[in-house]
């Protein structure tokens, strides 16, 4: 949703993933901009990095899932994924 803001449910499930240990990155589809954590609410970007939900900053989904697979793949844990999508 063009910032990383998500909805309630999406949150939820997001907030299932990240408590199993699955890093979740956000990323947006519109073409110009980047997603940060602006607001507070429940699904939004703030409460997403409080959570410890990944932003993908200026890179489009199909860029930050490759990143994600390379950090992956290369064995980096949380810390390692975050310094990655934050260069």
């Amino acid at each position: 949703m063009g910032a990383g803001n998500v909805n309630d449910a999406l949150f939820q499930g997001i907030l299932q993933a990240l408590n199993a240990g699955i890093p979740v990155v956000i990323a947006s589809r519109v073409p110009y901009g980047e997603v940060r954590p602006v607001y507070a609410y429940s699904g939004g970007g703030i409460a997403l990095l409080r959570a410890g939900a990944i932003f993908a900053r200026d890179l489009n989904p199909q860029k930050a899932r490759v990143l994600l697979m390379a950090g992956l793949g290369a064995g980096h844990g949380l810390p390692a994924l975050v310094s990655l999508f934050n260069q």
